[in-house]
């Protein structure tokens, strides 16, 4: 697996090798990744780290902002990226381009943060999640309310719940819980689809 990193962003390939070849998600992960091309985004951007694959050319592209290396998390962060390619390359979990496509953007935003849910629960379970820095002041609304969230993991699972919430998803927060008290139970892009047109998103 080569990493191309022109800008620099991780200065420590090996920890990409270790997540990687460790990953529990996926134990053949590295056998079916050929290149990594690290990408910046910017510092001020709203958007946060995100992983892009190839399956044919066998190609990651990995977007992390220039502090992404230095933070208190930063091994999570790597761990969660790669879990997106580890769930695409698993036939159980039966990802689709065309079916993600289809759906709107609201549909794509939530079924995305629904998988993001899915892949902290197995994370946590292997004692591989960890919040960061940014989570520690998060605020977000509940029952109508602006409140600041606890920094802790229930103060992330309310953070799914309005996200998802102010989306449309109705039972947002029995849905978070669900998943994430039962990080075993086999969960397929379908039925993650199927959630947020059932409940509304």
């Amino acid at each position: 697996m080569k990493i191309h990193d022109p800008y620099h962003l991780i200065p420590d390939h090996g920890a990409v090798y270790h997540i990687v070849m460790t990953h529990p998600l996926c134990p053949y992960l590295l056998d079916r990744i050929r290149e990594v091309k690290v990408l910046p985004i910017e510092l001020d951007s709203h958007q946060g780290p995100s992983i892009a694959y190839d399956q044919i050319e066998q190609e990651v592209k990995l977007y992390v902002a220039p502090n992404t290396a230095s933070k208190n998390n930063y091994d999570y962060i790597l761990y969660h990226e790669f879990s997106h390619v580890a769930d695409r390359l698993n036939p159980a979990f039966g990802y689709s381009d065309e079916i993600m496509f289809s759906l709107s953007d609201t549909g794509q935003c939530n079924v995305k943060e629904l998988w993001n849910v899915y892949i902290d629960a197995r994370l946590h379970h292997q004692g591989l999640f960890k919040l960061g820095d940014n989570d520690k002041n998060v605020h977000c609304m509940i029952n109508g309310k602006l409140q600041k969230l606890p920094f802790s993991i229930e103060g992330k699972l309310m953070e799914y719940t309005s996200f998802l919430n102010s989306r449309g998803i109705r039972d947002a927060q029995r849905i978070v819980q669900e998943i994430w008290d039962d990080p075993n139970l086999l969960r397929s892009f379908q039925d993650l689809v199927a959630i947020v047109k059932t409940e509304g998103g």
